[in-house]
């Protein structure tokens, strides 16, 4: 590393040196581009050859004195050596043009001095030269001077001998006199240099994204894997397990709703309309067990609807869309972000050119990524909600969505206004409609009181009668009877019909009930007696059922299976025939102790054995799904949401309470049986999958978590 003072000395020779030859290129500047003779200093050109040679040489000596060949200097110094070595380089070139300026005496003698120096050096060769001198004197000013104020204390340079020359005494002055503004000036061009560094690198990282995104762009196989990326994150377990739960519609039933509405209705808003050329919102209201879920699926999924869309979205691109809450069911089924979560899913898997406009940060975000993984992407409401608002503004498509049980929607404040008012604010745009169905609450008719509307349970009389004479009319014992009594048998149909007042789902459970009695023989008056023994309403027939379809000696099993059931599905979205199999009968009891792990054939035995049970304790109130777990088996839901409220009752908590044992510990009975399955599963690992384990395992924390803080059961 050089020291201070060698370092000052031999900047100040560079100095002089910069000095002096930009004083030539000035001169012969001045002489080429004159018109009447050449300057001063153009007659002394021999003297200026001998300085400059003079500075060259002892230049040339200072790098000889200063820089030892063969040993590696530090960045500052290597740079002031490139520096000496670069002034070199252009005394050489600049005395070696000078050496040819040999003017012979005579009266042209300036004349023929002007024409040398324009032959010698051209317009463009007196600019660049004179540029690489104020490189080197920017260079002086960047590294000379922040050497100095790294390494010198310039009142001690000012006094040493070594720098007793008149150049360094004065450059020393002046570095003294004007530090703080030196310093100022390099902290300035440091901060300059340093946002120069971070624009190129800016510009570079985006041009690298331009460039990958061109690249995913002409590559098929790296756009899918982007897409499928986000909308993997939009995706959750549940998305789709409610629209499957709901049934289907009877054959025939539900067709009116694209017909013109009849005098003899109740008044209600003609939906083929609104689907060809209304906005906004269209409302479908009824009471409990009207068939609102029944009636948004086969809307949902029945192509006339798409056919009937098409004049109100003309040439552009229609997307159509669902979502079924529940509040039975996850945090994302009965929530405002999973609904959101699930529409805009649904509409992008459709369309997914669309990903990269309504979602531009995420899509840039997956576009430069190099991984294969889906990134950590959680959504909430507030970036949801951004996304639907940039729906709204786009053009060249029309959206349509179908949100059904808008009652199930779980709202913190146990207000449902902001759920109605994201949707009527969501429904101002001309691109979107949405229909929605709910019970007919008070929040929900103030909300869409102006919107077009109907009311289901006016106008199912129809679906409800061909329903009934599908099921009724249509079994051979009714057709005999029919044959006998044909008016009695009309009366029947008539009667059921009256007393459903539009509810579908008492319509079924009537049904099934008369089809019993066909089993037992019934004529008709029977039939019609055990119709009118029959409460009207759902709660009183839910009642019912417990009170007469249970077997006195079951009743018991039946208060320990309805116990169960409730705390499993406050636990999890679903309860799995697998997990009531480890309640059989002998683990129904608290006191059964605790058996070893069960096998493969054990486990479909007590499976099959329990869906019959259920039946038989239940009443009908609990059914077993047709989809099948292959761990747990099928799935065990309530009849119907109605199901749920009714044993959730006072009056009914308090009916089961006095059929269950007084030593029965609901909490108790369920950590048994999750012990059970959790050494079930870890008895048959397969193949390295432990996800029975895990299963098991969470249940048996999730039941002993809930069991440290609060009692569960009936006999609290």
């Amino acid at each position: 590393m050089l020291d201070p003072l060698t370092t000052f000395s031999l900047a100040g020779t560079i100095v002089q040196f910069v000095d002096f030859s930009c004083k030539i290129f000035s001169t012969s500047r001045e002489l080429s581009q004159s018109s009447n003779g050449a300057s001063e200093e153009v007659n002394n050109h021999e003297v200026i050859t001998r300085d400059l040679l003079s500075l060259s040489e002892k230049l040339e000596a200072s790098v000889e004195e200063c820089f030892v060949d063969g040993v590696s200097y530090g960045g500052g110094d290597e740079a002031l050596k490139k520096l000496c070595e670069g002034c070199g380089s252009l005394s050489k070139k600049i005395l070696k043009r000078l050496d040819k300026l040999k003017i012979q005496d005579g009266a042209g003698k300036r004349e023929t001095l002007k024409q040398a120096i324009r032959t010698l050096w051209s317009h463009n060769e007196l600019s660049e030269i004179a540029a690489q001198l104020a490189g080197y004197q920017r260079q002086m000013e960047i590294h000379v001077l922040v050497a100095f104020k790294e390494k010198f204390d310039l009142t001690i340079l000012q006094h040493d001998h070594r720098c007793s020359n008149h150049v360094s005494q004065k450059i020393a002055a002046g570095l003294l006199e004007n530090r703080s503004v030196f310093d100022s000036a390099i902290d300035a061009q440091t901060l300059e240099i340093t946002a120069l560094h971070k624009d190129t690198r800016s510009l570079i990282i985006q041009e690298h994204e331009r460039t990958r995104i061109a690249n995913i762009y002409q590559r098929p196989d790296l756009l899918q894997q982007a897409q499928d990326r986000i909308l993997h994150s939009l995706q959750f377990p549940s998305i789709s397990e409610r629209y499957e739960q709901v049934s289907h519609a009877h054959a025939a039933t539900f067709d009116w709703i694209f017909e013109n509405p009849n005098d003899e209705d109740r008044p209600w808003s003609n939906f083929s309309d609104w689907l060809q050329s209304g906005n906004g919102i269209y409302w479908i209201n009824g009471k409990a067990g009207s068939g609102k879920s029944t009636l948004m699926k086969y809307l949902y999924g029945h192509s006339r609807t798409i056919e009937l869309l098409k004049p109100w979205s003309g040439p552009l691109a229609l997307h159509v869309a669902a979502f079924f809450f529940w509040s039975s069911g996850t945090s994302e089924q009965k929530s405002l972000v999973g609904l959101l979560r699930s529409l805009l899913y649904e509409l992008l898997l459709k369309h997914k050119d669309l990903i990269s406009t309504v979602l531009p940060e995420q899509w840039m975000e997956e576009t430069i990524s190099s991984s294969d993984e889906p990134g950590d992407r959680r959504w909430n409401l507030d970036k949801l909600a951004k996304v639907f608002h940039r729906f709204r503004s786009l053009s060249g498509l029309k959206i349509c969505l179908f949100v059904d049980w808008l009652d199930e929607y779980e709202c913190p404040d146990k207000n449902h206004a902001n759920i109605t008012s994201f949707f009527a604010d969501l429904a101002k745009s001309p691109s979107i409609k949405i229909c929605l169905s709910s019970r007919p609450r008070l929040v929900f008719e103030d909300a869409f009181r102006s919107a077009p509307s109907l009311r289901l349970q006016d106008l199912t009389s129809r679906d409800i009668t061909r329903y009934v004479d599908d099921k009724i009319s249509g079994h051979e014992r009714m057709a005999d009877l029919r044959r006998i009594n044909p008016e009695d048998a009309e009366s029947l149909v008539q009667e059921i019909v009256a007393i459903a007042s539009g509810a579908f789902l008492w319509v079924m459970l009537v049904v099934k009930s008369l089809l019993n009695g066909f089993t037992n023989r019934d004529r008709i008056a029977d039939l019609l007696e055990r119709l009118r023994a029959l409460p009207p309403d759902l709660e009183g027939f839910y009642e019912h059922m417990l009170l007469n379809h249970i077997q006195p000696m079951y009743r018991d099993q039946a208060s320990h299976i309805f116990q169960i059931i409730s705390v499993l599905q406050s636990c999890w979205r679903w309860m799995w025939l697998g997990d009531f199999a480890t309640f059989g009968r002998g683990q129904l009891s608290d006191q059964t102790p605790i058996v070893r792990s069960w096998s493969k054939s054990k486990i479909m035995f007590e499976q099959e054995e329990m869906a019959a049970r259920l039946k038989s304790r239940c009443a009908g109130l609990l059914e077993v799904s047709q989809e099948v777990d292959r761990e747990c088996g099928p799935n065990v839901s309530f009849l119907h949401r109605t199901v749920k409220d009714f044993l959730s009752m006072p009056d009914t908590q308090r009916l089961l309470k006095r059929w269950a044992p007084q030593d029965f510990d609901v909490t108790n009975c369920l950590l048994k049986a999750c012990i059970l399955s959790l050494r079930t599963a870890t008895a048959n690992v397969n193949d390295g999958d432990f996800g029975p384990i895990y299963y098991s395992a969470q249940k048996a924390l999730t039941i002993a978590h809930r069991a440290r803080n609060s009692s569960h059961g009936l006999n609290n």
